[in-house]
């Protein structure tokens, strides 16, 4: 009778993770949302005809429209466990009676025995639920009819096929020379966005096989007419970015709300790229995310401490091996925030550059001095 089960029935004793998850559903407001992370498990354990337990939960769930997506995590992000897990976000009250399936299990950094979320993945997931879209092979909206059809099992793969195509081989090519045309087409979202390199590349017959035209791939790919229209259209986008970048954080740096400009300028690199093909917005997010680790911590000193301390150098504090210990000395200075390598290439660059040739020149010298003691008798070098 308690009312925060009555309604979708009761968990079993030996696994609760639907009570936790319909405790908090229970007390969530009519127009809040929730998400909860849970192990593969609760998508398919249990019989939804049993009069109880997990199978009779997901489909009450599903009837009263309380799923809105489920997405599925890299196994081994938690410390202390490898088994893959899920986030499952819900509602209260939604109008829609489709959910939303999310593969999410791909993409991830290796760290040490952990898996771990990169900015971009991160990005990517949000986008993906807050715009509801489907991507190949990585998302997918579906109806309840088809969940349904599969006895409310929600197992991911059922929806989502993440895997990697199949390798194959193709015999006679090995054999007799030749590239499959099914290969050649495999990279057809290349062929849409160069329609013409194709036929510069390729020979084309009535064989199910191609060979190649030129001797050079790299120059005939870089000569080609659509190679040099997608390059021209990639600079004209980003042709006053760096304008922007410095209003943004050179001109606006004592008001930058650093929580918030990484998205702003995200969003900014998102829009020039909308209509330029073959690239990986996401990729670029995690560019510039990397970058964002280094940039913010700068502009976070700069609006403490005042633009004097771009001026100031600290000591290089590195750690080195003692007597079989490791201690932390200082190896040189280094610059708060400005880099000594910037300094010397944009404000000593004259200087710079003529203490690089007497460099050179110094091992040139000692390398012919050496070349001179090797050509002479042995009792000559005594």
């Amino acid at each position: 009778n308690d009312p925060r089960f009555k309604r979708f029935g009761l968990a079993p004793k030996t696994k609760a993770d639907y009570a936790f998850l319909l405790h908090d559903l229970y007390h969530l407001k009519p127009d809040g949302i929730m998400a909860i992370v849970l192990p593969h498990g609760v998508l398919f354990r249990g019989d939804p005809e049993s009069p109880d337990g997990e199978g009779k939960i997901r489909r009450n769930l599903i009837e009263g429209n309380n799923i809105d997506t489920i997405i599925g995590l890299p196994s081994n992000i938690f410390f202390g466990t490898g088994i893959p897990t899920i986030i499952m976000i819900l509602k209260q009250k939604r109008s829609k009676t489709d959910v939303l399936f999310i593969d999410a299990s791909k993409g991830f950094l290796k760290e040490g025995k952990n898996n771990v979320l990169r900015a971009s993945d991160i990005k990517k997931i949000t986008d993906t639920v807050n715009n509801r879209i489907e991507i190949e092979k990585y998302s997918r909206i579906v109806s309840r009819e088809e969940i349904r059809a599969n006895t409310y099992n929600l197992n991911i793969p059922r929806y989502v096929d993440s895997s990697p195509a199949a390798e194959t081989w193709d015999i006679y090519a090995s054999m007799f020379g030749g590239i499959p045309k099914s290969e050649i087409e495999s990279l057809h979202n290349y062929w849409r966005a160069l329609p013409n390199l194709k036929d510069v590349l390729f020979t084309d017959n009535d064989t199910p096989y191609v060979s190649i035209k030129t001797e050079n791939i790299k120059q005939t790919i870089n000569e080609n007419e659509d190679i040099k229209k997608l390059a021209k259209k990639v600079k004209s986008s980003f042709k006053d970015f760096r304008d922007f970048l410095k209003i943004e954080l050179i001109e606006k740096t004592d008001n930058v709300n650093l929580s918030q400009e990484e998205t702003t300028i995200s969003d900014d690199i998102f829009k020039r790229l909308k209509n330029i093909p073959l690239v990986d917005k996401y990729k670029a997010y995690q560019a510039l995310d990397d970058e964002w680790q280094i940039i913010s911590s700068d502009i976070e000193i700069i609006q403490s401490e005042g633009f004097e301390s771009t001026k100031i150098v600290d000591p290089n504090m590195v750690m080195k091996k003692k007597d079989g210990k490791e201690v932390e000395i200082q190896e040189g200075w280094k610059g708060r925030i400005i880099p000594f390598e910037l300094v010397r290439k944009t404000l000593l660059k004259k200087e710079s550059d003529a203490l690089e040739l007497k460099e050179r020149h110094k091992e040139e010298m000692a390398s012919s001095l050496e070349e001179i003691i090797e050509s002479l008798p042995e009792e000559e070098k005594e």
